[in-house]
């Protein structure tokens, strides 16, 4: 195991950057006051490594994340991802990148409740038009690989917490993305359980190539991730390997 780990790491380091933070920063006025929520950030982050972003709660860490997802703009700085620079690209053209490089894992499992496991799987495959048999087949692929094939039929009403969050790893992954952002994805689940989903998310992001940057409080995944990150006041202020 540990060789294994070791080998993937040494490819870590050979591989191209995959994400590039320059001089990022987002700052907000509340109340007259400027909250600097990312702080002249610079991150090299290179394809296949997983990252753990740790830090207490209005440290910066989701913010960050929701730079590189291309769902909020810096007030200075700039995201390179996938050779893509984000400042530059249109609102459908962030759109695209979102559907089509990034995968979404959010706390709060962020399902459709009117739409089974399945079609919540599908559904990034239904904005790209793909046909529907082609995504069926690609959703109950992706639940029978995260354990839950047998409830493809179920609404999120009907899941456990940790289903829930299963099938929200299941749908990140339709898309086949080059980067999946994970929000705090154990926050709303119990430590068993979290560690259950975290060790899934690992496996499978590593089985597939995948770069996972996640932003956590959770000692499980910064115990998993390549590199831990920590961040304060929107500062990175060191980084553990």
């Amino acid at each position: 195991m540990r060789n294994n780990r070791v080998a993937l790491y040494r490819r870590v380091l050979l591989s191209p950057a995959i994400v590039s933070l320059q001089n990022l920063s987002r700052h907000y006025r509340i109340g007259g006051q400027t909250v600097k929520a990312v702080d002249d950030v610079n991150l090299a982050i290179k394809s296949g490594e997983f990252i753990a972003i740790v830090g207490p709660s209005g440290s910066g860490k989701s913010t960050l994340l929701h730079l590189i997802g291309g769902l909020d703009s810096p007030t200075s700085g700039s995201v390179f991802s996938d050779s893509l620079h984000l400042a530059t690209l249109s609102e459908k053209e962030k759109a695209n990148y979102r559907n089509e490089k990034v995968g979404f894992v959010f706390q709060d499992f962020n399902l459709q409740e009117h739409l089974t496991a399945r079609e919540n799987v599908e559904l990034p495959l239904k904005i790209r038009g793909t046909p529907r048999h082609t995504r069926t087949e690609k959703a109950n692929s992706l639940l029978e690989a995260v354990g839950l094939l047998q409830r493809a039929l179920h609404r999120p009403t009907q899941l456990s917490g940790g289903e829930k969050q299963r099938v929200a790893i299941a749908r990140a992954l339709a898309g086949d993305p080059k980067i999946v952002l994970a929000d705090e994805p154990t926050g709303n689940l119990d430590s068993k359980t979290g560690e259950e989903v975290v060790k899934l998310l690992s496996k499978i992001c590593r089985e597939r190539g995948v770069t996972i940057i996640a932003a956590t409080h959770d000692v499980n995944i910064a115990a998993l991730a390549d590199r831990v990150m920590h961040i304060r006041d929107g500062r990175i202020e060191e980084t553990c390997e």
